[in-house]
């Protein structure tokens, strides 16, 4: 018996309330259970761990790429961009938009893979 079911035990008796825990073999099946219970969240929370932190990973590397996006398709809507006679400059940055587009759609695909392996342990 535990120290807590002792102490129980004790103020029961003090109370004039005398129970012997030890006796009630439910107090040690439901001890059981509850221990059990405990494991299972226990492997749940462990196996859904890795999968949550590849998600935020994921998400951290999302936002990087969307602000640089946002920052590309601003410098490409701003007329004078095009004026400035810097072709080159221009040709890398909607080279560069095509790419982080590119792995905007990867990472998107991955999230949606992740969250659909972690909906499938809850």
């Amino acid at each position: 018996m535990d120290r807590h079911a002792r102490v129980f035990e004790k103020d029961l008796r003090e109370a004039g309330l005398a129970v012997e825990l030890r006796d009630r073999p439910h107090v040690h099946a439901l001890r059981a259970q509850r221990q059990q219970e405990a494991a299972a969240r226990q492997r749940l929370a462990d196996s859904r761990r890795p999968l949550q932190s590849k998600l935020k990973r994921l998400e951290e590397e999302l936002a990087r790429v969307s602000d640089e996006l946002r920052e590309l398709d601003a410098r490409l809507a701003d007329p004078d961009f095009y004026h400035a006679g810097h072709a080159d400059e221009v040709a890398v940055t909607l080279k560069r938009r095509g790419e982080l587009a590119g792995r905007v759609d990867e990472l998107e695909a991955r999230w949606i893979a992740v969250t659909t392996q972690l909906e499938a342990i809850a």
